[in-house]
């Protein structure tokens, strides 16, 4: 068959309909492309902490921008950079989230746990507050994510050695009655010093080396010189390893003599005989413990003005003998908390008299209370005025206070220090002694 001839100067005219409707399918299929690419960056639902939610709204308004240039040109470029903004916003919105649930957990703890926390309830809601409404940098959410437990409540150490108090009362059970009978004489007077020696052999049997951190932290906590609410901190007891360790060793020796001083004050002074009217041994009786004191600048445990011997000199590291009572009010609005003698055979008097208001209600009320009164309530009103006590030299004053509160006891118990001083004074002896104290 013979070809089609056609004129070499014959021009075909383009399909030019056909080429603009292939034109517009390639550009509806690009179109389908890229909103099907789009279509895989969506939003993450959840919830934000108030001061997290700006940062996470921020990084999701990058997300769209980078969206919107893809949108207009899709290229490998515009592409690659909705991809890394994605990922940052991916990071903050997954950080956001977590950090939204430890901070919902830390709320159920508090609500659960308050006494197991190192700080006060207040302190505690005020910490979760600020994290809660506080703006946040990506930098800082991220370091906090990755080591959320920098902002959990500060966890207090359950120590496993019982304070003063409790220690003293667990002293007073595991001697028993039957330990306890050998201590007081035909008249029902304590024998102080056979109680005192069963206390310093129990310690030495049974305090070790091991439970030293946990004496210190006793201290630490019941001084104020360390935690809050009652309790270390986790890492306050940790620091403890890092101590001088002369001052551990004091801090245990100071444990030790104060958990001493709470038995012997729960033994009471007197027991009921038979026969006898005399007191039971409860604190009802005022006389509670006697102990041997040092007192100066490096020495504590009791704040002191200098003392003066009988010839006049002034002391600043001496030796007492003291008679631990409950409170005795005094003339002048002061308070009393115990009595006795120097080194040097001055009388002291162990006083306060910066009490305030409400502190000041309740000792009112100790003092005026009929029958017994509770070891507890003693040894929480002494822990709350032991920083404002001072040892004083004795007046007049002090003298017939106490003589009113405790009547022949006091002559009794300031004749039996002297005596342990190496003083023996006669009946006349005492009288001519206390005439010559200051009124």
């Amino acid at each position: 068959m013979a070809e089609e001839f056609v004129e070499s100067n014959v021009f075909q005219i383009p399909n030019l309909v056909q080429a603009a409707n292939q034109q517009q399918r390639i550009k509806k299929r690009d179109e389908f492309r890229t909103l099907g690419y789009l279509d895989k960056y969506k939003q993450i639902n959840g919830k934000y902490l108030p001061g997290h939610k700006p940062l996470v709204q921020e990084r999701w308004q990058d997300v769209v921008k980078k969206m919107d240039a893809v949108a207009v040109n899709d290229t490998p470029a515009t592409r690659r950079a909705l991809s890394e903004a994605y990922t940052v916003y991916g990071n903050v919105a997954g950080n956001g989230q977590f950090l939204a649930q430890e901070h919902a957990k830390e709320r159920k703890y508090l609500s659960e746990n308050a006494d197991k926390l190192a700080i006060s309830v207040g302190d505690a809601v005020g910490m979760l507050d600020s994290f809660r409404d506080t703006r946040i940098t990506e930098e800082q959410m991220e370091a906090i994510a990755t080591n959320p437990s920098s902002v959990y409540l500060p966890r207090g150490y359950k120590s496993k050695v019982l304070n003063f108090s409790d220690q003293g009362r667990k002293l007073r059970q595991l001697a028993g009655d039957k330990v306890q009978s050998e201590w007081y004489d035909a008249n029902g007077n304590l024998l102080l010093e056979k109680a005192s020696a069963w206390a310093d052999e129990w310690a030495k049997q049974n305090y070790t080396e091991g439970m030293a951190p946990e004496m210190i932290s006793q201290v630490l906590v019941a001084d104020n010189l360390k935690g809050t609410n009652g309790q270390l901190s986790i890492e306050e007891f940790a620091d403890i390893r890092l101590m001088p360790e002369e001052e551990k060793k004091e801090k245990v020796a100071q444990y030790i003599q104060r958990s001493k001083e709470n038995f012997l004050r729960n033994l009471g002074a007197k027991r009921k005989v038979s026969g006898s009217g005399s007191g039971s041994g409860s604190s009802s009786n005022k006389v509670l413990t006697e102990s041997t004191f040092t007192v100066g600048t490096d020495e504590l445990p009791i704040p002191s003005r200098p003392l003066a011997d009988p010839d006049g000199y002034s002391r600043t590291d001496t030796e007492v003998l003291l008679a631990s009572t409950k409170p005795i009010r005094l003339g002048d609005g002061s308070y009393a908390f115990g009595f006795g003698v120097s080194q040097d055979g001055v009388p002291i008097t162990y006083v306060t008299d910066k009490i305030k208001g409400d502190l000041k209600e309740t000792i009112d009320a100790l003092i005026d209370q009929e029958g017994d009164v509770s070891d507890a309530a003693i040894d929480n009103l002494f822990d709350q005025v032991r920083t404002d006590l001072k040892v004083v030299p004795a007046t007049r004053r002090d003298i017939l206070g106490y003589q009113s509160a405790i009547g022949s006891q006091y002559k009794d118990i300031q004749r039996q220090f002297m005596e342990r001083i190496g003083k023996k004074l006669s009946e006349n002896q005492y009288q001519t002694w206390l005439k010559k104290l200051k009124k």
